[in-house]
C-alpha cells in the first residue's frame, strides 16, 4: 500500500514541524512525540485524505487536517496505557514508562490542544472550519465515553454483548467516522454523501476494534507490539467473551475465569484460556463478525462515485480484517 506510506510520510513531516518546541520545553516536546516516532499504520489520516479526494476535495488541506486527526489519536493512546497500566504501545515502552505519568499525561493534553491550533489554522472556509472543529470536539466526547464504558466492562465475564458494541462505537469508531466525515466536508460534499461516508467510517471502525480484539489473543507480540494474552490478563471485555459466556460450559467458564482478569496469571494459563476461546468457536465468531462490518463499510462506499480513491478506500478496508498488526 504505497499511496498510504505517501500519507504517512506527509503527516510524519507535518507532525515534526508542528511539534518541534523549544529547547527549554524539550522533555515534553520529546513524551508527546515518543509513540509518533514509534510508527503507526495511520489509517485514520489515509482515511480522511482518501474520502477528500473521492468527492473531489483539496489534498493540501486534507493532509493538514489528517495530521490532527493523528494528533487526537495518539492523545487518546497515551492517555488509555496509563488507565491501562500498559507497559509497551507500537513494539516500544509506553510514554508513562519512560518520561513518567505526570509528564505522559501532560504530553496527551499538549497534543490535544495542538489538535484544534492546526484545524483552526487551516486555510479553508470559516464555515467549515467551525464544522470541522465541532466534528473534533464531539468524536473527542464520544471517545472519553467508550473509553469510560471499556472501563466499566472490565472483567466481566457475561454474554450481553449490546454495551461492547456501544463502547466500540464510540472508543474506535467516533474516530474513524469522523475522518471520513472530515474528508468529506473538505469537498464540501453533499448531505447523503456525507452519510455514506459516516456510514463507511463507522463500519470500519468497528471491524477494525473486532480485528484488534482477536489480535490481542492470538497475535504474535513481536507484529502486534502488545504482549501476548495481556488482553485476558486484563480482563478486556469484548464481543469474543460474550460469545464465549454464551457457548462455554460451567466447567469451561470456571477455567477460563481463573486467569481472565487476573495480572498475575502466567503465560501457560493464558493460552491455555485463549485455546478455550478458540475451542468454542468464539475467535472463528468475531472473525465473521469482522468481515460482516467490513461488508457494510465496503457497501456505503460503493453507492458513492467510482473512482481511484475509492477502489483505495475500499482495499484498506478489506486489507484491514486480514491484517495481523
Amino acid at each position: 500500500m504505497k499511496d498510504i506510506e505517501d500519507v504517512a510520510r506527509r503527516v510524519d513531516s507535518l507532525v515534526q514541524e508542528i511539534l518541534s518546541g523549544s529547547d527549554e520545553f524539550r522533555k515534553l516536546y520529546d513524551s508527546s512525540m515518543h509513540l509518533l516516532k514509534a510508527g503507526g499504520k495511520r489509517v485514520r489520516p489515509y482515511i480522511l485524505v482518501k474520502s477528500a479526494e473521492l468527492l473531489g476535495g483539496d489534498k493540501e488541506n486534507a493532509i493538514r487536517l489528517a495530521t490532527a486527526v493523528e494528533l487526537l489519536h495518539t492523545f487518546t493512546l497515551i492517555h488509555d496505557d496509563i488507565m491501562d497500566m500498559s507497559d509497551t504501545r507500537r513494539g516500544v515502552p509506553s510514554v508513562h514508562k519512560v518520561f513518567g505519568v505526570p509528564m505522559a499525561i501532560i504530553a496527551g493534553d499538549l497534543l490535544f490542544g495542538t489538535v484544534f491550533e492546526v484545524a483552526a489554522s487551516t486555510k479553508i472556509d470559516p464555515h467549515d472550519i467551525k464544522e470541522i472543529t465541532f466534528e473534533l470536539a464531539t468524536a473527542t466526547r464520544r471517545i472519553c465515553e467508550g473509553q469510560f464504558l471499556d472501563m466499566t466492562l472490565q472483567g466481566k465475564l457475561e454474554p450481553d454483548d449490546k454495551m461492547y458494541y456501544e463502547m466500540i462505537e464510540k472508543k474506535t469508531a467516533a474516530l474513524f467516522e469522523t475522518s471520513a466525515a472530515i474528508g468529506g466536508m473538505i469537498a464540501k460534499c453533499r448531505e447523503n454523501e456525507l452519510r455514506l461516508l459516516r456510514d463507511f467510517g463507522r463500519n470500519l471502525g468497528i471491524a477494525f476494534q473486532i480485528t484488534d480484539d482477536i489480535l490481542g489473543v492470538l497475535g504474535d507480540p513481536e507484529e502486534t507490539g502488545k504482549p501476548s494474552g495481556d488482553d485476558i490478563r486484563f480482563g478486556k471485555f469484548t464481543v469474543i467473551i460474550a460469545h464465549f459466556c454464551k457457548n462455554a460450559s460451567e466447567e469451561e467458564l470456571q477455567r477460563f475465569a481463573r486467569s481472565f482478569n487476573k495480572p498475575e496469571a502466567q503465560e501457560d494459563e493464558l493460552i491455555a484460556a485463549s485455546e478455550l476461546l478458540v475451542k468454542t468457536g468464539s475467535i472463528r465468531a468475531a472473525e465473521d463478525l469482522a468481515r460482516s462490518y467490513t461488508e457494510r463499510a465496503v457497501s456505503a462506499l460503493k453507492k458513492l462515485p467510482e473512482n481511484a480513491a475509492r477502489t483505495d478506500l475500499e482495499f484498506l478496508a478489506f486489507h484491514m480484517v486480514k491484517r495481523r498488526a
